[in-house]
Formats: structure tokens, C-alpha cells, sequence
């Protein structure tokens, strides 16, 4: 984006807290801190489209790309370089030792059976499809998203940031929507430009949670997508400033979708990815639960995995990643809290389950309370 981010806050204790979090940031002396502005003045509130808003967050470092090209490009590279087997269409049943103490495994398919020495799981909600005991550790949460057609003026003049708008609600629900906006067609400005807008997740069924089927949209969820937006966002400069349950005064009118559906989460149950040796079952590892979060996760949690695969295939370290000499940067390192430990589970399934779950929006809020900022 050409000016960043911007988080959006329709509630006073959530922006309270957040700038609880930048304040914590800036006394650890990241130097992230320094891309992060706090605004709370009209002027700027109404600069950045969101005049409703309590106070807004802005960071300078941002980015969009459509996530699937990207994958689509990686994997078409590695094919074209003989680099990687890629069965497509190939469900996989399960996975079963082989016979014999430590032998490996074999992964049933579809279309017959494999066996290998290891196994890797990038199966992020349906992990426990195939390791039933992460049942209660990620849990599928079905996401609703739209690409809406967007007034002229926002064709006029696109959007210079990407958009996350938290809190509010009448019922004290927690809301979380983001916004990205297609590059508007420079030849025909009547075309392109799509608003890229989901969340809504509170107005499903049980908010989504347990549901494993992409096939259909939330109708309901769906509808709110299309109305909502533009109570948030002002591209004008104007609006009112209504709640998103009550029935406003001058209502603006509900967008177009071009098109509409929805993608299943992996959510954990204690907000941190679940990476790495599968405790009791030598050679499996697992990359997932990234909780809606995988695009700034996925990549590294990925060759994070893959460095102790090599590791073990070389020296059968097993899951003890080479450690780095004094002063040297471990390269393929991850925060400990993604790391998968027997302790770690068992502390998880004593701890109550991540808010996000629950309260669409609240991970960043519940990872405040268990710093206790």
C-alpha cells in the first residue's frame, strides 16, 4: 500500500489497550516502534476515512498480493525445476507407523500408499483429520469474504492504506473486519478497484466456530459485509455515526458484491501457531494454527520445519535444531511459543481457549491481559 496500514478503533478500551501494546513496544526498543503513529484528532481521523473512529493506528510498512498467485507461482516454479512431486486431487485418509519400533510411515491416499521416513502436516484446520490429539489444540473456524464494487469516488481516488476495523457493537461484541482495495484499471477508471472486505464472523452461526465446509457462504455474514463497510469507512469525509445494530438515521447504501465465499481457519486454542515434531510420533511434523494469521506466519514457520527435517535426515537430531555459535543469528528461528512440547500441551489444555475463538478480534487484547499490559 502506498502509505501502510491502519487500524481502526470504533471502541475506547480496545484503543486503550492497543496503545498499552505500541507503549510496551517502544520500552522494549524494537525498532518497529518508529513505523507506528498514534492518531487521535479529527484532522487525522477524517484524513484516513474513518471520522467515526475513537483514535486510529497507522504503521508505514505494509503490502498486498493475492495469496493464492503466490503459492501458484512458488509451486509451478519447483515443479518446472523437477524440485518437487506435486500430486494434486489426492486426499489423504491417514497416516500409520509402519510395523517395527521408529520405521517410518505410511500415508494412505486416494490413490494408494506412501511410505517415507517423514511426514509433514500443512494442514492448518484439518490437522486433526489426521492427528486426532489436536482436536482440542486447533479448531476449524469458518471466515467470510467479499469483493465489493466500490463507489466511483473510491475509483477516483483509490485507497492509500489497508484497513482493520476493531470494536464496537451495541452488544459489546468484539468486531474485526480488513480491507484491502484491487488497483483500479488505469486505462478504464469505470473498472478494477474491487474492496477486498471480510470478517463479519460474529453475525454466523456460533460465530463460525467448528465449521470445516467452504462450499457456501454466511448469508448473514455475507449481508453485513455489504452494508457495513461504508459505515466505517467515509470516503467523503462525512457519515453518521450510528452503531452497526442500531437503525440509522441516514443509512448509506448497501455495496455490490462481484463476488462472495468463505475459507477455513485453523484457530489455536492457546493463539500461537503449533510448529514442528509431533511429540510421540517420531518424523512427523506439523506446521499450523496459524488463527487467521498465516500470511506473515506460514513462510518461516514452513522452513523452520524444514531445517529440522534436514537436520534430523543428516545428523538424527530428531526435532534439536542445530543451535547457532555465540553471535551468530539463527536464521530459521521461531518464537519458543510456537514450538510443540508435551509441556506445551499439556499447559494448553489446562488454560481457557484463546478469546479470538470466541470474540472475533480479542487475540490481540487477550495477549495483552496474559502480558499483563
Amino acid at each position: 500500500m502506498d502509505n501502510g496500514s491502519c487500524y481502526a478503533f470504533n471502541s475506547a478500551r480496545e484503543f486503550a489497550q492497543a496503545q498499552k501494546l505500541i507503549e510496551a513496544l517502544r520500552s522494549s526498543g524494537s525498532e518497529l516502534a518508529q513505523y507506528i503513529t498514534v492518531h487521535e484528532d479529527e484532522a487525522s481521523l477524517s484524513r484516513l476515512l474513518v471520522p467515526n473512529a475513537v483514535g486510529a493506528i497507522t504503521q508505514t510498512i505494509a503490502a498486498k498480493l493475492w495469496p493464492y498467485k503466490l503459492v501458484a507461482w512458488v509451486l509451478e516454479g519447483l515443479v518446472k525445476s523437477s524440485r518437487l512431486n506435486l500430486q494434486t486431487s489426492t486426499a489423504v485418509h491417514s497416516v500409520k507407523q509402519r510395523d517395527g519400533e521408529n520405521n517410518g510411515w505410511v500415508v494412505c491416499t486416494s490413490r494408494g500408499t506412501i511410505e517415507t521416513t517423514h511426514v509433514v502436516l500443512a494442514t492448518n484446520a484439518y490437522t486433526s483429520h489426521l492427528l486426532p490429539e489436536f482436536a482440542d489444540l486447533i479448531v476449524p473456524i469458518r471466515g467470510e469474504m467479499s469483493a465489493l464494487t466500490p463507489p466511483a469516488s473510491l475509483r477516483e481516488n483509490p485507497l492509500t492504506h489497508s484497513y482493520v476495523f476493531l470494536g464496537g457493537g451495541s452488544r459489546g461484541y468484539i468486531q474485526d473486519g480488513y480491507l484491502t482495495q484491487r488497483p483500479v484499471d488505469p486505462d478504464d477508471k469505470s473498472s478494477g478497484g474491487q474492496l477486498m472486505f471480510g470478517g463479519a464472523r460474529r453475525y454466523a452461526d456460533n460465530m463460525g466456530v467448528g465449521v470445516d465446509d467452504d462450499s457456501e457462504i454466511d448469508e448473514l455474514s455475507a449481508e453485513r459485509l455489504r452494508t457495513l463497510l461504508l459505515k466505517h469507512l467515509t470516503p467523503a469525509g462525512g457519515g453518521d455515526g450510528d452503531d452497526d445494530d442500531a437503525a440509522p438515521s441516514h443509512p448509506p447504501p448497501p455495496l455490490k458484491a462481484e463476488n462472495e465465499w468463505t475459507g477455513i481457519m485453523g484457530f489455536s486454542r492457546d493463539g500461537c501457531p503449533w510448529v514442528g515434531e509431533v511429540p510421540g510420533r517420531k518424523g512427523v511434523y506439523v506446521s499450523a494454527g496459524y488463527t487467521g494469521h498465516g500470511m506473515p506466519n506460514a513462510a518461516l514457520c514452513a522452513r523452520y520445519v524444514a531445517q529440522l527435517v534436514l537436520e534430523e535426515h543428516e545428523h538424527g537430531t530428531g526435532s534439536e535444531a542445530k543451535q547457532p555459535e555465540p553471535g551468530e543469528q539463527q536464521q530459521d528461528a521461531i518464537p519458543a511459543c510456537y514450538e510443540i512440547s508435551e509441556a506445551r500441551i499439556r499447559r494448553t489444555r489446562e488454560m481457557a481457549w484463546n478469546a479470538e475463538i470466541f470474540e472475533p478480534g480479542r487475540t490481540r487484547w487477550w495477549w495483552a491481559d496474559q502480558m499483563g499490559i
